[in-house]
């Protein structure tokens, strides 16, 4: 992949990022980029990990939605 689509790339990932809520963000985070497992997320949360997992769903296809709607509503 060359530089200028790696940069693109990162900045509609951001843009996706953003369009989450904050606990929706974290959750997604949690589990993405610091790799914690669906048991410890709904440890630290007090959530059943089922309830961990449908959220997660949620968001990703959020995040996917984003990522195919891109510069429709910008």
């Amino acid at each position: 992949m060359d530089p200028e689509t790696k940069i693109l790339n990162n900045e509609i990932i951001k843009m996706s990022l953003n369009k989450l809520t904050v606990d929706e963000r974290n959750l997604f985070l949690a589990r993405e980029y610091y790799g914690y497992s669906y048991e410890d997320i709904s440890v630290l949360l007090d959530l059943p990990a089922t309830t961990i997992k449908s959220r997660l769903f949620r968001i990703r296809k959020k995040i996917v939605q984003s990522y195919e709607g891109r510069g429709k509503d910008e």
